[in-house]
């Protein structure tokens, strides 16, 4: 591709110069973990968000911790299936834990999507753990057994939701949206509007842009 730009002028391709690039480091990755005795298989995938069905909504969700949990808070946002900004929200929680603080996330944004009337949801988290504490349950005696039991009381409503892990890379408004819930007074506050902070990532997420993560298979 570089002989074609400087003796042909013949300008690449990007999708198609990405895809050699990925294409020539999972062949790498390849020889690497052969060598590894198959352990941890690697590969490059592109991510990003994407659009929900035409008729669902997807609420995507964050928490966020600063000096080790001294200070936390959580975000989110909700957008309809041609990616348009329904609502947003976030919420200063004061001290907790990254895990409290994505529950947090996950209970507004099921709320939140409660009060526009929503009926079907797709609820993406870029936590896995919170993700599976959601799914399977807990116990009683599990130190956040009253989030997972309320996050629970919630999806069992008249709608349906499901909920998944999306990557980090995916995540991006949400990701925002809970750092800048730790500048906000304490309380739940819904943002009807986009801030501008998050406008790239709007437009990054609506365009369908992805970019390379390295992943175990």
């Amino acid at each position: 591709m570089r002989n074609d730009l400087v003796f042909n002028q013949v300008t690449p391709n990007v999708h198609v110069a990405l895809s050699l690039i990925h294409s020539s480091v999972n062949d790498c990755l390849v020889v690497h973990d052969s060598g590894q005795g198959n352990k941890n298989l690697r590969r490059i995938c592109d991510v990003g968000w994407t659009t929900p069905p035409e008729d669902w909504v997807k609420v995507n969700t964050d928490g966020s911790v600063r000096n080790g949990g001294a200070q936390a808070a959580c975000g989110g946002i909700i957008r309809n299936h041609l990616g348009g900004w329904l609502l947003g929200f976030q919420e200063n929680l004061g001290s907790a834990s990254v895990l409290m603080a994505e529950m947090r996330g996950i209970i507004n944004g099921l709320e939140v999507a409660w009060s526009l009337g929503a009926e079907k949801v797709l609820l993406e988290c870029d936590s896995m753990v919170d993700v599976k504490l959601v799914t399977d349950g807990v116990s009683d005696v599990h130190p956040y057994s009253f989030l997972v039991k309320r996050i629970r009381d919630l999806l069992v409503r008249h709608w349906e939701v499901k909920v998944c892990h999306i990557w980090r890379e995916g995540n991006c408004v949400a990701d925002c949206l809970a750092n800048a819930g730790h500048d906000s007074a304490f309380g739940v506050h819904t943002l009807h509007l986009a801030p501008t902070y998050v406008s790239v990532f709007l437009q990054f997420d609506a365009m369908g842009c992805r970019v390379p993560r390295l992943i175990a298979v």
